[in-house]
């Protein structure tokens, strides 16, 4: 007699998506400005029911100017597909001891008590990982499930009176609080000691504030990323298609490192109200970004190297163990993506994917599938969704097949009873043939090509 299979919970990505699809399915037409309103409203109504929000976040506040499944993930305790991964981790590493916890087990013979303190520790572990997660408006990275699960594995065996500090030192990227992990658990959260102790070695002129950061001391690999990164993002201060105040050369700067003409500062990355008139105003000339300060460079190229030489090292960083095995073709890829969509993306299992199938010796052995499957994180509902995809496309290009560069994107309306329900991205080769097509709940997007180079 087979066993009755139980139906799977659903996680929080598949419940926002159940209450967010039918809101999307009622949009009007609107100008991209109203598109990106209403989507953002809808998301932030979607949010609150689930508790994930605030009741009182407005649109523009910075708990709800982020992706939905970033939301999410800085929710892990509350997602029971996260939880149950947490908890088959560390039954399998065997970690829990009951002693250490801040109640004691009545009967240590009793399984049902002693699994019942194990969740209960578990949920409170994951609970002040997603506070420090949200503090501060949400100021550090997010952490994968993975991490989540060594993190949690390893607090258990630590003290319950010193657990609280320790889980900020770890979802902060504390290297000492790293250092302290077991083998397994730092495998599972991507931490390479000896790896990360080299890459946050700051070069001795970044760290003296010198200018005119050479290709010699970039070394070659980093220069050729940075080299394709100037070709994509270009010399100019912009917005891009989140709205994000960019620098030249893609630098988006700290919170409050810059200012308005007014002398305001601001977050570069919050509903900051500029327009592309106002961006020749912007006083940038004490930006920061990773330490390093605009200020001691005379030229944006000279800071923007510096920044780029720093941010490498954390890509390599936040990708964790297996970098050094990448071909440099690869690494580049990973610097651009992760440039561009945040370091945090190098961990998406998707861009590893495409970075371990691009490091294949043989083009013969690659698959397109894989290489392309990254490209479907782009946002819905911001003003430019297919200019996203483009920049995404530019990052594929670097590492596809002979033949199979990405040349055009075209766009068309899904149409179920005479309404628009959404759009089909098709991702084209220079003959016109479709690489790979994505559909999303895009109502007001533009249609019609757009070539990605």
């Amino acid at each position: 007699m087979t066993e009755e299979t139980k139906e799977q919970p659903k996680g929080l990505f598949d419940k926002f998506m159940d209450l967010y699809a039918p809101l999307a399915q009622q949009v009007a037409s609107f100008s991209p400005q109203d598109y990106a309103q209403d989507f953002r409203e809808k998301q932030n109504y979607v949010l609150k029911q689930l508790g994930l929000i605030s009741p009182t976040s407005g649109v523009t506040t910075p708990e709800n100017t982020r992706p939905a499944e970033d939301i999410i993930m800085r929710n892990g305790s509350k997602d029971q597909p996260t939880m149950k991964v947490v908890e088959q981790f560390v039954n399998d590493r065997v970690n829990y001891n009951p002693d250490l916890g801040p109640v004691p087990i009545k009967d240590p013979n009793n399984p049902d008590e002693f699994r019942l303190n194990q969740m209960l520790e578990m949920m409170e572990i994951n609970r002040m990982f997603d506070g420090f997660l949200q503090a501060d408006d949400f100021a550090l990275p997010t952490i994968s499930v993975d991490q989540r699960s060594a993190y949690t594995s390893h607090l258990l065996s630590i003290v319950h009176g010193d657990r609280e500090a320790l889980a900020k030192k770890l979802v902060s990227g504390d290297l000492k609080a790293l250092e302290g992990l077991d083998d397994i658990n730092a495998f599972y959260a991507g931490f390479d000691r000896e790896a990360q102790m080299e890459d946050l070695e700051v070069p001795a002129n970044i760290a003296a504030g010198v200018d005119g950061v050479v290709s010699s001391d970039l070394g070659p690999v980093i220069q050729k990323g940075f080299d394709s990164l100037a070709k994509s993002e270009g010399p100019d201060i912009h917005l891009d298609g989140r709205n994000f105040l960019t620098l030249p050369y893609g630098i988006v700067p700290d919170k409050n490192s810059v200012k308005k003409a007014d002398g305001t500062p601001f977050d570069p990355t919050a509903d900051h109200k500029l327009g592309k008139d106002d961006l020749s105003g912007i006083d940038y000339s004490k930006a920061t970004k990773f330490g390093i300060s605009r200020e001691d460079f005379t030229t944006d190229e000279g800071f923007a190297k510096a920044v780029f030489d720093q941010f490498a090292a954390k890509t390599k960083k936040k990708y964790g163990s297996g970098f050094t095995a990448l071909d440099d073709g690869a690494k580049q890829a990973a610097y651009d993506m992760s440039w561009n969509a945040g370091i945090g993306s190098v961990s998406w299992s998707s861009v590893k994917d495409m970075l371990k199938e691009s490091s294949k010796k043989d083009n013969a052995d690659k698959s397109t599938e894989i290489l392309i499957g990254f490209t479907t994180n782009f946002r819905s509902g911001t003003d430019y969704p297919r200019g996203l995809l483009k920049r995404r496309l530019q990052t594929y290009n670097l590492v596809a097949k002979p033949g199979e560069e990405a040349t055009m994107i075209t766009t068309t309306a899904i149409m179920k009873n005479n309404n628009r329900t959404g759009t089909k991205y098709d991702i084209k080769k220079s003959d016109g043939s479709v690489i790979k097509s994505w559909e999303k709940p895009d109502n007001n997007e533009r249609l019609g090509d757009l070539a990605v180079n």
